[in-house]
């Protein structure tokens, strides 16, 4: 029998609420800085808080598997009828540089697909969760994307320069356009309405995406790659694109990023 979903809810909010405490112990000031991979680095608090939340997860849940961004796949994943998928710092770019664009993302996912997501910010505390299914909610709020349908003046979350591209084919409308690290913070913040939609044309981790395109669909918006092609997740872990939107952009976003394969 599989365990109550309110009740990895539950374990999931303490997980995230304790592992911020150690984030923030290291936030602004000195700590190890290592590259993964060229471009990709990693750091202390990376590391301990991913061994944190996995103390405190398969705790509580020894049965789920596990896959997070700061460890080597042990293919539990592929036993476990649930497997958390966890990033422990998403956005540590930002973590690094002392701005407050990152969050913690966790989300348990069930035949391909999530079905509970938790996104914190340990800096703005703001607590973002979902249960497929039962809503989305900020701070124990529910909440629900925006109704812009026009996008010119949209509030979008990307690289501004990666709209003044000669590649597209059509020259974009002028946007509010702001960036934040975390593509899961970027999603949560969609989800509440606070932004309008967030395009990333380059592939993405299963770790970065799960949680963010439940709360984002339970919020009502919508979140695809490029193509409006949905995302399964637990297969090879990447994806190969995101657009994140509320639902009156979606058409027309999709239609401007269409050429793109």
């Amino acid at each position: 029998m599989l365990n109550s979903l309110d009740e990895d809810m539950e374990i999931t909010i303490k997980a995230v609420r304790d592992a911020s405490e150690i984030i923030l112990s290291y936030f602004k000031t000195d700590y190890e800085i290592r590259d993964k991979s060229p471009n990709n680095p990693v750091t202390a608090a990376d590391l301990a808080t991913d061994k944190f939340l996995k103390s405190a997860l398969l705790g509580a849940r020894p049965k789920y598997g596990w896959l997070s961004e700061e460890e080597i796949d042990d293919g539990s994943r592929h036993k476990a009828k649930r497997t958390w998928f966890v990033d422990p710092i998403d956005g540590t770019r930002a973590f690094i540089k002392g701005l407050p664009h990152f969050s913690i993302s966790i989300a348990l996912v069930e035949n391909q697909h999530p079905i509970l997501g938790v996104i914190y910010n340990p800096v703005t505390e703001e607590l973002f969760t979902a249960i497929k299914g039962k809503g989305a909610f900020k701070n124990g709020v529910p909440i629900k994307s925006s109704k812009t349908n026009v996008l010119e003046n949209a509030r979008m979350l990307g690289a501004a320069h990666m709209f003044q591209s000669k590649l597209w084919q059509h020259e974009w409308p002028i946007m509010q356009i702001n960036q934040r690290n975390s593509i899961a913070y970027r999603m949560a913040l969609i989800a509440c309405g606070e932004y309008d939609c967030a395009i990333a044309t380059t592939s993405k981790n299963d770790w970065d995406l799960a949680a963010g395109a439940l709360i984002l669909e339970e919020a009502g918006g919508f979140a695809t790659n490029h193509l409006g092609e949905p995302f399964v997740f637990n297969g090879n872990l990447k994806q190969r694109s995101l657009l994140a939107c509320c639902q009156g952009l979606k058409d027309e976003l999709l239609a401007r990023l269409a050429h793109i394969k």
